[in-house]
């Protein structure tokens, strides 16, 4: 029987419909089918651990490097890129001999470099990608822009699913697909990439706040994949490495997780004033352009880190606390995929 492994990653659920429909189609081509959560196995890295056989001790999936195996890689696309979970997952991959790949990438309208970028870590894996494309979902970017409706939900679903047929026929049939990559527009997306997975994700997790609704249920904690929501005295905190699904604050069964407008505006004030100083003072006139840069950045890593100690601080006083629960994300609606499970 022919195999295939799908590797997937799902924040909010999109990617999910995108590898259960797959899964539905491909057995009824005659596959076997396993899905692969990569959250658990990148959970599993790393961890000198042995449980039912297996032994997890920096590499992983070496169970699943079945000789002509069909494997496709399922994600979405964060800050026009690819997840940071996703590429370390990649990177920890086992070398292959020649296994053919599919990559498909679930967006809101702009894949960005993700194909590219998980194109270039297969192939030094030693993957033949026979087939690639960005499936156009809704966006849940609930952090920042309200959620489409669900009627709008309902009908782009429909849409993938017509697509996700045509997918499943193309691979059966053997036709390969790539899709057409702008050369300036993925070179645009490889620096937005760099500043959100190196700035934006970390400081936009920092940003999160719980409301006086919260009850602390802990649910957010558990569902993290990244593993970076801890309850102290009953409310979640977020660290520096938030991944950026929006899963916490789409999960939460009370809406009380939201975007904190007072903290955004300390770490935009944290953010400009490194870029005011590398512009503005004297000292830093006369140096090449890319010291500038290079300044600029560790100015702004380091105000960073300061401003999120002084929130940290500031936020235990309760009156500075309910300040920061000021947000406009309270009136937006929360959206999980339909039939979104973290398998």
């Amino acid at each position: 029987m022919k195999k295939c492994l799908i590797h997937y990653f799902t924040g909010t659920g999109n990617t999910y419909h995108l590898i259960k429909s797959l899964e539905n189609r491909l057995k009824e081509k005659g596959y076997e089918v396993r899905l692969i959560n990569i959250e658990k196995s990148v959970e599993k890295a790393g961890k000198s651990s042995e449980k039912n056989g297996e032994k997890y001790n920096g590499k992983h999936n070496e169970k699943y490097h079945e000789p002509d195996s069909l494997h496709i890689f399922a994600f979405p696309v964060y800050g026009f890129g690819t997840p940071r979970i996703m590429v370390k997952y990649l990177k920890n991959l086992e070398a292959v001999n020649d296994s053919k790949a599919v990559v498909l990438c679930t967006s809101g309208g702009f894949e960005g470099q993700a194909l590219t970028h998980v194109h270039s870590l297969l192939k030094k894996k030693g993957f033949t990608i026979v087939y690639s494309d960005m499936l156009q979902y809704t966006y849940n970017w609930t952090q920042v822009i309200n959620p489409q409706s669900k009627q709008t939900e309902e009908n782009v679903f429909a849409a993938c699913s017509n697509k996700i047929v045509d997918v499943v026929n193309n691979i059966e049939a053997g036709i390969p697909f790539y899709k057409k990559q702008n050369i300036i527009a993925v070179g645009i997306s490889w620096i937005v990439y760099f500043l959100y997975t190196n700035f934006g994700r970390k400081i936009l997790g920092k940003t999160f706040i719980s409301d006086s609704s919260c009850n602390g249920c802990g649910l957010c904690q558990n569902v993290c994949p990244a593993g970076v929501i801890k309850l102290r005295k009953k409310r979640p905190q977020w660290n520096s490495r938030c991944e950026g699904c929006q899963r916490c604050i789409n999960i939460c069964p009370k809406k009380s997780i939201q975007l904190s407008v007072g903290k955004l505006f300390l770490f935009l004030i944290a953010t400009v004033i490194p870029i005011f100083m590398v512009v503005k003072m004297p000292v830093f006139q006369g140096f090449p352009v890319i010291i500038n840069i290079l300044l600029c950045c560790l100015l702004i890593f380091v105000a960073t880190i300061a401003f999120n100690y002084l929130i940290f601080i500031l936020e235990k006083i309760k009156v500075i606390r309910r300040i920061f629960q000021l947000s406009y994300t309270k009136k937006y609606r929360r959206n999980l995929a339909k039939g979104f499970r973290i398998e």
